[in-house]
């Protein structure tokens, strides 16, 4: 026997993209623009932190040790890489969290 609804395989693959959808939906509702231009504001703060806990570290393998071969100082180069990935990735968001935050609420606020 057929079901009634073709499309009901669409569902579980779908709901994925609901959930991560409604979060943003939810926060705009929660804490207006302005708010999302501030959490926006945190998340850069805390993404150059990262960034620059990543170089201090790397930093002080360097100078604490006077001379390191070239195999430990790319491993702490890598390390140090690996970390600011996701330090670069958290600015993007926390700047375009910003720019649509102050953006929007100079557009609908002011405008």
């Amino acid at each position: 026997m057929r079901s009634s609804h073709p499309d009901a395989f669409l569902v579980p693959l779908l709901l994925p993209i609901l959930l991560v959808g409604m979060f943003p939906l939810l926060l705009l509702g929660v804490v207006g623009m302005l708010g999302l231009g501030i959490l926006g504001l945190l998340v850069l703060f805390i993404a150059v932190g990262d960034e620059l806990s990543a170089n201090s570290v790397y930093g002080r393998h360097v100078v604490t040790r006077d001379f390191l071969p070239a195999a430990e100082r790319a491993a702490y180069r890598m390390d140090a890489r690996a970390a600011l990935r996701p330090a670069s990735l958290m600015k993007l968001v926390g700047g375009a969290m910003i720019v649509i935050g102050y953006g929007g609420f100079f557009l609908f606020t002011v405008g």
